[in-house]
């Protein structure tokens, strides 16, 4: 087949969406298929001051610009949510249409719109509430992009590929597309997986390290508020713990403000690294810690499981996938509850020998369930479904899932 990845993102391994759809394109490449992409790059934006605002919607139009010029030489197209909402009729396509989310848009929404309120309490309290011209800027913003956007993507593609069961509910129930939803998470490659067994430790070594490590960006939906506070809750009881913040994207100094001044000597921080590097940069880890409020997957999670290191993660969707099969001790604390997540920690950090090496094994075991390569067996299956017009094999999209976690087990 021919496939054509529409995502609006730069197409680099060092930003985790970006590194699902490169991997998913090797795997298809590997085996005879023919991938080209459309990405952020492609699309050639000027970027100005107004722009800015308005970059998705742009993004789009070029990217229906492309697909009308060029969709014929495609069997497949699957683009991102939101980022191709046109009906094959308004494209001149007539192939299969597949939309992919990495998250969905509607949970992150639900998030921000929570902490704008809180923001914007906080600033009327103080006597601020932003420029004019930014605030009318962002509210047209709105509306030429947003959820409806994503929706109408939803509506016009044959099949919607989500990230987590979380996601696959809302779509099928609140949104009313139970007949194409398919739920079927992220995965590591084989050559992922041997990077990452290739600089495993002693887990005696990792234990006696004492070393917490996040990665993730320095934002507040990922935890940056929480982790200062998870910090100072650990370090009180087991002064000698360090913590690791890899991929901040800012700064150390201004990452290390935000910490007590007692945990700044404690804490390291990476603000970039390349991907080819984590497996090396994650040997002395002891736990993980993911404090994120809004996922689509994981893929840090992943990792870490992958590397042998028991992580703790909110309650959310996307870790949930992983943790859940984690039961003695839990891996997840409720979302936002700081003293649980400090107190989860501990009790790994304190456990003898043999039941850390247990759960660094079972870690190692649970990353094993989420594979490209089964993960591409099932996409291409929804290919062939869509392609043929009817359900595969008759069964229901919810079995689809079912299979899909079934054949990683």
């Amino acid at each position: 087949m021919k496939i054509l990845l529409i995502v609006n993102m730069p197409w680099t391994r060092e930003l985790g969406a970006s590194r699902t759809y490169i991997e998913i394109a090797e795997d298809l490449r590997h085996r005879g298929h023919i991938v080209d992409k459309f990405d952020a790059d492609d699309a050639a934006l000027r970027h100005t001051r107004l722009s800015v605002f308005f970059q998705q919607a742009r993004y789009c139009a070029r990217a229906a610009r492309f697909v009308r010029q060029h969709g014929r030489n495609y069997d497949v197209i699957q683009a991102e949510s939101g980022n191709l909402p046109y009906f094959k009729r308004e494209l001149n396509y007539e192939g299969v249409l597949v939309v992919r989310s990495n998250g969905l848009p509607h949970f992150h929404e639900q998030y921000a719109r929570a902490r704008a309120a809180r923001v914007t309490e906080a600033a009327r309290r103080r006597g601020r509430s932003g420029s004019i011209g930014g605030n009318v800027l962002r509210w047209l913003a709105r509306q030429t992009w947003g959820l409806r956007q994503v929706e109408r993507s939803f509506a016009a593609a044959d099949a919607v590929v989500l990230l987590n069961e979380d996601e696959r509910r809302f779509v099928a129930h609140r949104l009313g597309y139970a007949e194409k939803v398919y739920c079927l998470p992220n995965g590591l490659s084989e050559e992922r997986f041997t990077q990452f067994a290739a600089q495993v430790v002693r887990p005696a070594a990792r234990r006696a390290g004492q070393q917490i490590v996040f990665i993730g960006r320095w934002v507040d939906l990922k935890g940056a508020e929480d982790l200062p506070r998870i910090a100072r809750a650990v370090r009180s009881v087991r002064p000698e713990t360090r913590f690791l913040l890899m991929g901040t994207g800012v700064e150390r100094e201004q990452v290390l403000t935000a910490f007590d001044p007692a945990d700044r000597p404690a804490v390291v921080v990476v603000p970039a690294f390349l991907s080819d590097e984590l497996p090396v940069l994650l040997r002395e880890a002891t736990i993980g810690v993911f404090p994120s409020y809004i996922e689509g997957f994981g893929l840090a999670v992943l990792e870490k499981l992958a590397a042998g290191i028991p992580t703790v993660a909110y309650d959310v969707p996307g870790p949930r996938e992983m943790l859940k099969f984690f039961d003695h001790p839990p891996l997840m604390t409720p979302s936002g509850d700081v003293a649980a997540m400090a107190e989860r920690l501990l009790t790994l950090l304190g456990q003898p020998e043999a039941e850390y090496a247990r759960l660094s094994e079972q870690a190692r075991a649970v990353a094993g369930r989420f594979r490209w390569s089964d993960v591409v067996d099932s996409l291409l299956e929804i290919y062939a479904s869509v392609g043929r017009g009817r359900l595969l094999s008759g069964r229901s999209h919810k079995e689809v899932s079912t299979n899909h976690q079934d054949q990683t087990t």
